[in-house]
Parts: structure tokens; sequence; C-alpha cells
């Protein structure tokens, strides 16, 4: 959302990220800034997640860890909701939907 937003990828994106991610000119970032009619959200399902912290200096390794976060189904052993009949990582917790949205309202 922040380049159709804001026109640009953010700092902290770009400081993990490195050179993977792709550098825009002017032109290109007010091309791509409020270019957009409709905005889908595709949401499966909710995670707690505790940040690991950064390190700056370490090379850029993949996608995979990137986000530098844990993400877990669990807190001190309470699943986040009753997982979706017929899904083995799918739980259902509508309250993640609706953080998700708050939080793109709020930002965005």
């Amino acid at each position: 959302m922040e380049p159709l937003v804001y026109g640009d990828f953010p700092k902290t994106m770009r400081q993990i990220v490195k050179d993977r991610l792709p550098r825009w000119s002017d032109e290109e970032k007010n091309l791509v800034k409020g270019c957009f009619d409709f905005i889908g959200v595709n949401y499966y399902t909710t995670r707690y997640a505790k940040n690991i912290p950064i390190d700056f200096r370490a090379p850029p390794t993949s996608y995979l860890v990137d986000q530098f976060v844990n993400a877990t189904t669990e807190k001190d052993g309470v699943p986040i909701g009753p997982k979706a009949e017929g899904s083995f990582f799918i739980y259902v917790c509508p309250q993640g939907l609706e953080k998700i949205l708050m939080f793109m309202k709020r930002h965005y």
C-alpha cells in the first residue's frame, strides 16, 4: 500500500530488502502514487506476531525472512481461534480482519 498511497516503499523496507527492491525515478513514483481505483484484501487467517530484532547490516537473504517476526497461532497455550474445518493452517479469527481493515483506514 505504501507505494500506491505515498509513492515509495517504506524506509525500513528499503533497509531490510536492500538491492532486491527496485529504485524508482521521481517520475515513476508520481505515476504509482494514487494509482488505484479499488483495493482488495486477500485475508485467510490471523497470527500472533512478535518482532525479531533487525540487523540492518546483515545481507539481504530472502523474502521468507524479511518479515523479522515470530508468528504463532497460540498465546500462553491458547489458540487464536478454532481451526477452520478442513484446513490445517487457517484459524477462525474475525477480529483479525477487522483489525487489518481498521489499520488500513487509519494509515491510508
